[in-house]
C-alpha cells in the first residue's frame, strides 16, 4: 500500500531526504528503489508538529531519526492504518526538562568558575588582563575614592616638590607604565595604590611624618603593590570578577561595583606575602636612592595607636616592631651607607607637607 512522500533525517546526518512511504507490514521509507528503513507500525510515535503537519520517529530507529509529513493523504492514510498512533511521550517532555536541566547546570558552572575558579586564578587573570583595561578600572575606582575622602592637593611649590618626589621614585622604579601620585585632603590615615597606575597618599598620613624618607618609603611600598598588580589581583579574589567584565564592556558609571571595588582597596588587607615582596620592592627602591627603607615603618608603628578602626592604613597595611626591625637589619646589610642626597630640599618637604593647607 503506497502511501506518498515525506521528508526523512536518518539522525545521523542533518540531511533532509525526499522519500516515499509505503505500507506492508511496516512501514517502508524508500529513496527510489532503495529501502532507507523499515519500522514497524507498532513502533511508530508521533511528535510534535505544526497544524496541518505529521512528524514520526520508530522506537527501534536512531535517536534523532524521524519523518516529517505534509500531505494530507498521506496522514490520513497512515492514520487509518494505524488508528492507535502513541504520542512519544518521552520526546514530549525531554526538550523542557533539558533545557531546564542545562540551564541549571549552566548557571551553576558560571557560578562555580565566579566563586571558585577566578579567585584560585586571580594573579594568573591579573598577569593577562590588558593595562587600558586596569586603567579604566583605576580611573573608575579613584573618582569613587575622591568623593568619599577628600579632593585632590594641589598648590605651585608643594605640586612642584610632589613631582619632583614622584620622579624620582618611579623613574628610579623602572616600572612597566607610568605611576601617578597624588595626594588627597582627608585627615585619614592612609595611601594605597590604585588598579592601573595610581597611588594615593592622604594628607592625613603626610602630617603624621616626620622626615621625607618616612613618606617616600611608604609611597615606593604602594609602587610595590603596583608593580605586582596586587590590587587588581585583590579585586578579583575578592568577587570583583562580574565587575572586572562588567567594566571591560562599559558598565562602569555609578554601579554599585565601584562602590564595592573602592571599599575593598581601601579595608581589606593584604596578604603577608604580598606585604614582604611590597617591603622588598619598597626598600630595593629606597636602597638604589642611596636612602634608608626603615623609616616607613618606623612612621607606621609609631602612630599605629593613634588612629583605629576603618580607614587607616593599618586596615590594609598590618605593621609589626618586627617588621621594622627585619627593614633595619636589610638597611644594615645593605652593603654601603644609605646617606645619599636627599630627594626634596627642606624647602621642597615643607611645601610638600602643607600641599593641602596652601589651597
Amino acid at each position: 500500500m503506497a502511501t506518498g512522500a515525506a521528508d526523512y533525517f536518518d539522525g545521523v546526518t542533518a540531511r533532509r531526504r525526499g522519500v516515499s512511504l509505503r505500507i506492508a507490514g511496516a512501514l517502508e521509507v524508500r529513496a527510489g528503489e532503495t529501502l532507507l528503513a523499515r519500522w514497524p507500525l507498532g513502533d511508530l510515535r508521533e511528535l510534535e508538529a505544526l497544524p496541518g503537519m505529521m512528524r514520526l520517529r520508530s522506537v527501534t530507529a536512531p535517536e534523532l531519526a524521524h519523518l516529517v509529513i505534509a500531505d494530507a493523504p498521506t496522514i490520513a492514510a497512515l492514520r487509518s492504518a494505524v488508528p492507535a498512533l502513541p504520542p512519544d511521550a518521552i520526546r514530549h517532555r525531554t526538550p523542557a526538562l533539558k533545557i531546564i536541566a542545562l540551564s541549571l547546570a549552566a548557571a551553576a558552572s558560571v557560578f562555580a568558575v565566579i566563586q571558585f575558579a577566578v579567585p584560585l586564578l586571580a594573579g594568573q587573570i591579573a598577569a593577562v588582563t590588558p593595562i587600558w583595561a586596569e586603567r579604566r578600572l583605576g580611573d573608575a575606582v579613584a573618582e569613587q575614592v575622591k568623593n568619599s575622602f577628600g579632593e585632590e592637593c594641589a598648590s605651585p611649590a608643594g605640586s612642584q616638590a610632589l613631582g619632583k618626589l614622584s620622579a624620582a621614585l618611579t623613574e628610579t622604579a623602572d616600572l612597566r607604565h607610568p605611576v601617578r601620585i597624588s595626594v588627597l585632603k582627608t585627615p585619614t590615615l592612609n595611601a594605597f595604590a590604585l588598579p592601573g597606575g595610581q597611588v594615593f597618599l592622604f594628607d592625613g598620613l603626610l602630617q603624621k611624618a616626620q622626615a621625607l624618607d618616612e613618606v617616600a618609603g611608604v609611597l615606593g611600598h604602594e609602587i610595590g603593590h603596583e608593580a605586582g598588580r596586587d590590587s587588581l589581583r585583590g579585586v578579583i579574589q575578592s568577587g570583583g570578577a562580574s565587575f572586572l567584565l562588567g567594566l571591560l564592556f562599559g558598565d562602569v558609571g555609578g554601579s554599585w561595583a565601584v562602590l564595592f571595588v573602592t571599599r575593598r582597596l581601601v579595608d581589606s588587607a593584604h596578604s603577608r606575602e604580598t606585604e614582604t615582596r611590597a617591603d622588598a620592592f619598597g626598600r630595593k627602591l629606597m636602597h638604589d636612592l642611596g636612602r634608608p627603607a626603615a623609616p616607613m615603618a618606623a612612621l607606621l608603628v609609631r602612630i599605629s595607636g593613634e588612629e583605629k578602626g576603618r580607614g587607616n592604613i593599618f586596615a590594609s597595611h598590618p605593621m609589626s616592631a618586627d617588621r621594622l626591625e627585619r627593614l633595619r637589619r636589610a638597611d644594615a646589610a645593605a652593603g654601603r651607607p644609605l646617606d645619599g642626597p636627599p630627594l626634596l630640599t627642606d624647602g621642597e618637604w615643607k611645601a610638600l607637607r602643607n600641599i593641602c593647607a596652601a589651597e
